[in-house]
C-alpha cells in the first residue's frame, strides 16, 4: 500500500519493507483488545523517505529536465550553502508534510479495537464492537495472517510475535 502511494507522490519505487507495531490481546474470557501504534509507523514511514533522499530528488530533478549534476547549482541558486543543506531542508519539509498529512485523530477508531473472539482450528473470527468481523489464519510457524480487502484491492497482513 506504501508503494503505491510513494511512487504516485514521488514518483520514486521504494521496495523497504515497514512494520507495524501491533499489540494483539486474546483473553481467556474470549475477549480482545488491539491496538496499533501508528506514531512509530508515521516516523518508520518518514525514515523510510529520509533513506531515499537522493532518489527522490532525483525523480523530481528529472521532471523538471535536470539532472543530479545540476543538484550543487540549484541548491545554491535557491540561497543553500550547497547540496547537503538544501537535502537537509527537504528532508524537513517532507517530515513536516508528511506529520501534517497524516492525522491519528481521524483514525482512533481503527487504532484501538476492541471485541469478542472464537477459535475454530487454526482461525480466529474476531468481532469487534462496533460489529466488524475479521478472520486471522494461524500458520503453523505460529505468525498470524489477515487479509484486509479494500475497494480496489486485498492486502496481507503477516503478524508475527516480537
Amino acid at each position: 500500500m506504501m508503494k503505491e502511494q510513494f511512487t504516485q507522490s514521488l514518483g520514486v519505487e521504494i521496495d523497504d519493507p515497514l512494520y507495524m507495531d501491533v499489540t494483539l490481546n486474546l483473553n481467556e474470557d474470549e475477549t480482545f483488545n488491539l491496538k496499533i501504534d501508528a506514531e512509530k509507523f508515521k516516523a518508520d514511514v518518514i525514515a523510510v523517505m529520509k533513506n531515499h533522499i537522493d532518489d527522490i530528488i532525483a525523480a523530481m530533478m528529472e521532471q523538471n529536465g535536470l539532472s543530479m549534476d545540476d543538484l550543487d547549482e540549484l541548491a545554491k541558486g535557491n540561497g543553500y550553502d550547497g547540496e547537503d543543506a538544501f537535502k537537509q531542508a527537504l528532508m524537513e519539509q517532507m517530515e513536516t508534510e508528511m506529520d501534517n498529512s497524516i492525522n491519528l485523530d481521524d483514525y482512533k477508531d481503527q487504532l484501538e479495537i476492541s471485541g469478542t473472539y472464537t477459535v475454530d482450528d487454526k482461525t480466529i473470527i474476531m468481532k469487534s464492537a462496533d460489529g466488524g468481523q475479521d478472520k486471522i489464519t494461524v500458520n503453523d510457524d505460529g505468525s498470524l495472517t489477515l487479509v484486509v480487502p479494500t475497494d480496489d484491492q486485498e492486502y496481507t497482513l503477516i503478524m508475527t510475535k516480537q
